[in-house]
């Protein structure tokens, strides 16, 4: 019996941070892989910006600066 999508998640996402390509390769099998590849993209991406604009605001940067950064 096949674990739901849901409990190989964590095992996916940690075998792509160590490259392995059986992880990638279970991915690209998975009929949404490429959208749970999407979303950890956008979460990646927006917890940058949030870590980002804690740095700037602890360093008091200007706002014009802060919305160009």
């Amino acid at each position: 019996m096949t674990e739901p999508l849901l409990n190989q998640l964590g095992d996916l996402i940690g075998g792509s941070f160590s490259l392995s390509q059986e992880a990638f390769q279970k991915i690209v099998i998975l009929s949404q892989g490429r959208t749970i590849a999407l979303l950890v993209i956008l979460v990646a991406g927006l917890s940058l910006a949030i870590g980002q604009s804690i740095i700037l605001f602890a360093n008091q940067v200007k706002p014009i600066r802060f919305v160009f950064s």
